[in-house]
């Protein structure tokens, strides 16, 4: 849009991380925005991880969206810019997952809740008949 300024948003985070999202709008009244917001990740050397950008989504109150990303080699800063001078940003969410060991002991705690449940409704059906 001519006349504006792309607004920039540093993240460094403290600890190294493998994931990112952020919930975005921009100041356009006319619809559909391409590459309305950019994020470019760094690893710890300062080097850059790549980048990916989202577009503007027309909502019923403003033109935005979400924007997430996953990354195989952590990263401890990204750089968030919009493409217009009037921005809003939130939800952000961000964490570090553990990229090599799978989580079976959450597949198995599940199982086992919902096998106990089951159980529970049985033993509870087999008292109500007895009475």
């Amino acid at each position: 849009m001519e006349g504006t300024t792309a607004g920039v948003l540093s993240l460094i985070f403290p600890n190294p991380q493998n994931r990112l999202g952020y919930g975005f709008a921009v100041n356009d009244f006319f619809g559909f925005v391409p590459n309305a917001t950019t994020v470019e990740l760094f690893d710890a050397n300062n080097f850059s991880l790549g980048s990916i950008s989202a577009d503007g989504i027309p909502d019923p109150d403003f033109v935005g969206g979400f924007l997430g990303v996953e990354s195989t080699t952590p990263f401890v800063r990204a750089e968030v810019t919009f493409n217009d001078s009037r921005f809003a940003f939130d939800n952000l969410r961000y964490e570090s997952v553990s990229q090599n060991v799978p989580e079976p002991t959450t597949l198995l705690g599940l199982a086992t809740v919902l096998g106990c449940g089951t159980l529970l409704k049985r033993g509870n059906s087999q008292k109500q008949n007895k009475s």
